[in-house]
């Protein structure tokens, strides 16, 4: 069995970190791939009857499997916060909270409208419009562009959740910044997805892990009965969307065995269909349209991005957009370049100022998180939030300066006056 591959890398890294580090985080990020590893055992014909198995490559679940493994390594470094001083308690920490606080109620407000017209269309038609005839709900309008890229900071909305618990905040604060958290759900919801609240809760996960040390036992108590809260929620309605979408296939599979053993276990299955099939390499369109815009005199062909045979609307990592970019050359060199690159960073985040080690840490979680579907970040709303984090980085330093940094200007400085 193909699926043993995987199952054997990732349950070895899982243990090592349970048995020896112990690190929550990395528990959560290195778990979800370690459960589809698992779920990977019961993909068949009955699940997915597209797919020829006899044409599956162990060579090609070894290499899925290597490359899935050295981006969750970073996972083994990251270190949760020890200490409310690192935290800022100044004016622009109090602007932070306030800014995004307004910003998650905006998205919360314009983005819930649409969602409960797509509950209301149903699941199943909205999901077939899109694939068929790009049917939205939402309205092509700069206000859906604002508040889907708010929607997309969810990660740093529950962060900020936490400092605001810990600082005392206002409840109004924490109420826009819970509705913030929120609105990536209800920004799924719109398209009919269901992913919203599965990575919406890994991100709970994450983040509480990230503060759960400067918690009294009296707030950890609470967290808790609200993620049991959400968590049932979330049961709730994945059910009622999994029965919705999946019932009717004419495989005769259940809606369990398709919506959830499928979405969770098909990963490296279509991977290997993707490398076996794949040949209209569209060099960035399926996962950097934005950046390709930006730095290249050459447009963006989305007839290459164009999805005809079923394995091209299934999961398989976000290793699958980097073959698809250009082939098996590519697809290493990317991969390699988004190891190392995150590898560096989460290493040196514990030494960083506090706005640019969360940046780092969440950033990182949200890519092998959503990555494990697909490359979520790969379309162009995606492209330009990676930029704007990205600015955002870069702006902390005119805020917070490192002490090399003041260095460096300092220099500047009596270089000009001499």
């Amino acid at each position: 069995m193909h699926a043993i591959i995987p199952f054997i890398f990732i349950s070895l890294l899982f243990y090592y970190n349970y048995r020896y580090l112990k690190n929550k985080v990395a528990m959560v990020i290195i778990g979800i791939y370690f459960v589809g590893t698992i779920f990977s055992f019961f993909i068949g014909s009955h699940i997915i009857p597209s797919h020829d198995f006899t044409q599956d490559s162990w060579l090609v679940f070894v290499l899925y499997s290597v490359l899935i493994l050295l981006h969750l390594l970073p996972a083994l470094k990251i270190r949760s916060i020890t200490s409310e001083s690192i935290i800022p308690r100044d004016g622009v920490m109090d602007v932070v909270l306030i800014v995004f606080s307004i910003a998650g109620v905006f998205a919360f407000v314009y983005l819930s409208p649409h969602a409960f017209k797509s509950l209301v269309t149903g699941t199943k038609e909205i999901r077939e419009g899109l694939i068929q005839d790009g049917v939205t709900v939402l309205p092509k309008s700069i206000f859906t562009t604002i508040s889907t890229t708010i929607a997309r900071f969810y990660y740093l909305f529950l962060v900020f959740i936490y400092v605001a618990i810990i600082q005392k905040k206002s409840i109004y604060i924490k109420l826009g910044l819970a509705l913030g958290a929120i609105s990536y759900i209800v920004n799924v919801l719109a398209f009919s997805g269901r992913t919203g609240f599965i990575l919406v809760g890994i991100a709970f996960l994450v983040v509480n892990f990230l503060f759960y040390k400067l918690l009294s036992e009296k707030i950890v108590k609470y967290i808790q009965r609200m993620f049991i809260l959400f968590s049932v929620i979330s049961v709730g309605f994945l059910t009622i969307a999994t029965v919705d979408r999946f019932d009717q296939k004419k495989s005769g599979s259940s809606a369990f065995e398709v919506g959830v053993v499928g979405y969770a276990g098909m990963q490296p299955f279509i991977f290997n269909e993707t490398i076996n099939r794949w040949t209209k390499y569209n060099y960035g369109d399926s996962g950097f349209p934005f950046f390709k815009k930006l730095f290249t005199s050459y447009e963006v062909n989305t007839s290459l991005s164009r999805r005809v045979n079923p394995y091209e609307w299934q999961f398989g990592t976000f290793l699958t957009s980097y073959y698809k970019s250009g082939g098996l050359i590519l697809m290493l060199f990317i991969s390699l370049f988004s190891y190392l690159t995150i590898d560096y960073y989460v290493g040196i985040a514990p030494r960083l100022h506090f706005f640019r080690r969360i940046i780092i840490y969440t950033f990182y979680a949200q890519f092998m998180a959503s990555g494990f579907f697909y490359f979520i970040l790969g379309n162009e709303g995606g492209n330009k939030y990676i930029l704007l984090l990205v600015i955002l980085y870069l702006l902390s330093y005119l805020i917070y300066p490192s002490d090399y940094f003041k260095k460096r200007v300092n220099n500047k400085i009596k270089q000009v006056k001499n």
